[in-house]
């Protein structure tokens, strides 16, 4: 419930608790997130950013093999036009269709909503898409800008911070 104004977050920080509720009316919390999971991955983005689309298949992809151990939710602060609420959910729900092609249909499978919490700001971001990597204790662990554009980065990322002897460092 606190005012994100002001705030600066960097590796190392623990990450304040936060809600967003998706376009679908499922309400996605950061502290239930991490009950029952290991990491989270909040990813921030935009309808129209390119590297956002090249990156969401690979991310999706090992999402699918590691869903059981972690989540993902993609924040989208953007005030461009199809970045409201029903932009958002028609980019989701058919993003194979639109962006992939080859035979892939679809949407993806993680929560996507709206950034009504000004969460992007207090990141102070560089580039589209930015992730943020916040581990089983809360505490942001990486902030990645720019497009992780193949499977091997997010599985030793996923692989990392899931293993049994994982330790803060």
């Amino acid at each position: 419930g606190e005012s994100l104004s002001g705030v600066k977050f960097k590796t190392g920080d623990i990450m304040y608790d936060f809600s967003v509720v998706t376009p679908g009316g499922e309400t996605v919390t950061l502290s239930q997130m991490l009950e029952e999971k290991d990491m989270v991955l909040v990813n921030f983005w935009y309808t129209t950013c390119s590297w956002c689309v090249k990156e969401f298949p690979y991310m999706d992809a090992v999402y699918q093999q590691y869903k059981d151990k972690i989540e993902i939710v993609a924040l989208n602060h953007s005030t461009l036009k199809g970045d409201s609420e029903e932009g958002i959910k028609a980019f989701k729900d058919r993003f194979y269709d639109d962006y992939v092609g080859e035979g892939a249909t679809g949407g993806l499978s993680f929560p996507m909503a709206k950034d009504y919490t000004n969460m992007g700001p207090a990141f102070n971001l560089q580039g589209y898409p930015t992730s943020v990597l916040v581990d089983r204790y809360g505490v942001i662990c990486m902030i990645e800008a720019g497009g992780i554009v193949s499977e091997a980065p997010f599985v030793a990322m996923f692989q990392h911070f899931t293993a049994e002897n994982y330790e803060q460092k």
